[in-house]
């Protein structure tokens, strides 16, 4: 799962999967747009429904956040 969220976050926002840094929002490398349509290809890819609650810097600061939040919508490890 990691390596398909890294290839939509690259296919978004060219580099922000192979982002090592803490916070690819504070670091310009995504925007907010960007975040909005990674949450509707996820979504799509995953065939899930992502609460708005969740939508947070919090949760898509990097590919490490994405794939926990991940994860835990989707009862994995």
């Amino acid at each position: 799962m990691e390596e398909k969220i890294k290839a939509l976050m690259n296919e978004i926002a060219p580099g922000s999967g192979d982002y090592e840094g803490d916070n690819v929002l504070e670091s310009g490398i995504m925007d907010s747009l960007q975040v909005v349509e990674l949450v509707v290809t996820l979504e799509e890819e995953f065939d899930i429904e992502i609460d708005p609650e969740l939508v947070t810097e919090e949760n898509f600061k990097n590919l490490k956040a994405v794939v926990s939040m991940m994860e835990n919508l989707l009862g994995g490890n």
